[in-house]
C-alpha cells in the first residue's frame, strides 16, 4: 500500500498542478482543492505544500506578516514592560474586535485600531484559504505546522527577505548581531501568528464556530504582536550593551 502510494503521490500532485494552471482561467472553478479522503494525510500535506505556496491568498497572509510587524505601537513607552504587560492581559479578555480595540487604546496605544484590522485582514484570508484547501480538516496540529512552516518557507525563498544583504552593511559584530536578532524576532512572530491561523483553521472546519475561531485568530496574533515588541526591545538593549552605549 505504502509503495502503490509513493507511486501516485507525484502523480496526484502533477494532476493538481495541471489542474491548477487550467483552473486560473476559472476562478469559479478555482475555488476548491478536494483531494480524496482516503488519502493518507502525508499525500495531502505533499499536494497542498506546492499548491498553498503559489495560492494568491495564502501569499498575501505571508506578506502582512511584514505589514503587522511594521506597524509600530503608537504611544508605548519601551521602558515600561508594565505597559505591555497591561495590554497582553487586556486582549485575553477581550471577545470581539471593538474591545480588542480597546484593549489597545485604554493602554495608551493610539493605532490599535489599524492593527486589530489587519488581524482581521488574517482572519479573511484564512476563511478564503480554507474553502479552497478542506482537506485541512484531515491535518492535526502537528501535521498543519508542517504545512505552514514550509509552504511559508517557498514563498519567502521566491521573494527573497535580503536580510543577508542587510547584514553585509554591518561593519561590526554588534551590528551583525542586532540584525540577526531582529530577523529572529521577525520568524518568531510570523511562526506564532502564522500557526494561531493555521490550528484555528481546524476548528473553523470542525465546529464551524466562526466567532470562536475569528477570535482565537485575533488574539493568537495581538499575543505574538506583543512578543515580537518585547523581543525587538531586547535586540535593541543587546545592542546597546555590546556597543557600551549604556556606559
Amino acid at each position: 500500500m505504502k509503495k502503490l502510494q509513493r507511486v501516485l503521490a507525484p502523480i496526484l500532485v502533477c494532476c493538481l498542478l495541471l489542474n491548477s494552471t487550467a483552473c486560473s482561467k476559472s476562478e469559479e472553478i478555482n475555488q476548491q482543492k478536494i483531494i480524496s479522503p482516503t488519502l493518507s494525510n502525508n499525500i495531502i500535506i505533499d499536494i497542498y505544500k506546492e499548491s498553498l505556496s503559489k495560492d494568491a491568498d495564502f501569499i498575501k497572509i505571508i506578506r502582512l506578516e511584514t505589514q503587522i510587524k511594521e506597524v509600530l505601537l503608537d504611544g508605548l513607552n519601551n521602558d515600561n514592560g508594565l505597559q505591555l504587560l497591561n495590554i497582553e492581559k487586556s486582549l485575553t479578555t477581550a471577545n470581539t474586535k471593538e474591545e480588542m480595540i480597546l484593549a489597545f487604546s485604554l493602554n495608551g496605544i493610539n493605532n490599535g485600531e489599524e492593527l486589530v484590522n489587519l488581524f482581521q485582514n488574517k482572519v479573511d484570508l484564512l476563511k478564503n484559504i480554507i474553502n479552497k484547501f478542506p482537506n485541512l480538516r484531515q491535518l492535526n496540529k502537528a501535521e498543519i505546522k508542517e504545512l505552514y512552516i514550509t509552504s511559508r518557507a517557498s514563498v519567502l525563498l521566491k521573494n527573497n527577505s535580503g536580510v543577508n544583504a542587510v547584514t553585509n552593511t554591518c561593519t561590526n559584530d554588534c551590528c551583525r548581531a542586532y540584525v540577526n536578532n531582529v530577523s529572529d524576532c521577525f520568524n518568531s512572530f510570523a511562526m506564532i501568528s502564522g500557526l494561531a491561523i493555521f490550528t484555528a483553521s481546524v476548528e473553523l472546519l470542525t465546529t464551524k464556530d466562526i466567532v470562536g475561531a475569528s477570535k482565537d485568530i485575533l488574539l493568537g496574533i495581538g499575543g505574538a504582536k506583543i512578543e515580537s515588541v518585547r523581543c525587538e526591545n531586547a535586540a535593541v538593549r543587546d545592542y546597546r550593551l555590546c556597543m557600551h552605549y549604556e556606559q
